[in-house]
Protein backbone atom coordinates (compact mmCIF):
# COMPACT_ATOMS: atom_id res chain seq x y z
CA UNK A 1 0.00 0.00 0.00
CA UNK A 2 1.87 3.12 -0.92
CA UNK A 3 -0.24 6.48 0.04
CA UNK A 4 1.16 10.20 -0.61
CA UNK A 5 4.98 8.23 -1.00
CA UNK A 6 5.19 6.21 2.52
CA UNK A 7 4.79 2.20 1.90
CA UNK A 8 3.31 0.32 4.87
CA UNK A 9 4.06 -3.41 5.53
CA UNK A 10 2.15 -3.48 8.43
CA UNK A 11 -0.50 -6.38 8.07
CA UNK A 12 -4.07 -5.76 9.39
CA UNK A 13 -5.69 -7.75 12.34
CA UNK A 14 -8.84 -9.66 11.37
CA UNK A 15 -11.94 -9.32 12.91
CA UNK A 16 -13.38 -12.45 14.60
CA UNK A 17 -11.89 -15.95 14.81
CA UNK A 18 -10.05 -17.08 11.41
CA UNK A 19 -12.08 -18.89 9.10
CA UNK A 20 -11.58 -22.87 9.10
CA UNK A 21 -11.09 -24.66 5.69
CA UNK A 22 -13.89 -26.86 4.41
CA UNK A 23 -13.85 -30.64 5.14
CA UNK A 24 -13.01 -30.92 1.68
CA UNK A 25 -10.40 -27.90 1.52
CA UNK A 26 -8.23 -29.82 4.14
CA UNK A 27 -8.48 -33.35 2.58
CA UNK A 28 -7.07 -32.14 -0.55
CA UNK A 29 -4.30 -30.16 1.10
CA UNK A 30 -3.57 -32.56 3.56
CA UNK A 31 -3.43 -35.99 1.34
CA UNK A 32 -1.34 -36.76 -1.73
CA UNK A 33 -2.42 -36.88 -5.48
CA UNK A 34 -2.25 -39.56 -7.46
CA UNK A 35 -4.26 -41.54 -10.53
CA UNK A 36 -5.37 -44.53 -10.29
CA UNK A 37 -3.09 -46.62 -12.53
CA UNK A 38 -0.20 -45.51 -9.77
CA UNK A 39 -2.36 -46.15 -6.87
CA UNK A 40 -2.87 -49.90 -8.46
CA UNK A 41 1.05 -49.80 -8.50
CA UNK A 42 2.20 -48.50 -4.84
CA UNK A 43 3.03 -50.88 -2.38
CA UNK A 44 2.27 -48.77 0.64
CA UNK A 45 -1.21 -48.23 2.71
CA UNK A 46 -2.60 -45.26 3.11
CA UNK A 47 -5.05 -42.07 2.05
CA UNK A 48 -4.96 -40.75 -1.26
CA UNK A 49 -6.84 -38.15 -3.29
CA UNK A 50 -7.35 -40.35 -6.64
CA UNK A 51 -8.46 -38.45 -9.88
CA UNK A 52 -10.36 -40.08 -12.29
CA UNK A 53 -12.66 -39.92 -15.49
CA UNK A 54 -16.11 -41.78 -15.04
CA UNK A 55 -16.00 -42.86 -18.60
CA UNK A 56 -19.80 -45.33 -18.55
CA UNK A 57 -21.69 -46.34 -16.18
CA UNK A 58 -23.53 -49.85 -16.22
CA UNK A 59 -27.70 -49.52 -15.90
CA UNK A 60 -28.36 -52.69 -14.14
CA UNK A 61 -26.50 -51.95 -11.01
CA UNK A 62 -27.75 -50.14 -8.24
CA UNK A 63 -26.04 -47.46 -5.97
Amino acid sequence: LVVDGLESVASIPTIGPHARPSFEEDFLVNYPKTSIANLLEMDEVGIYVVGAVVDGMVDAEEW
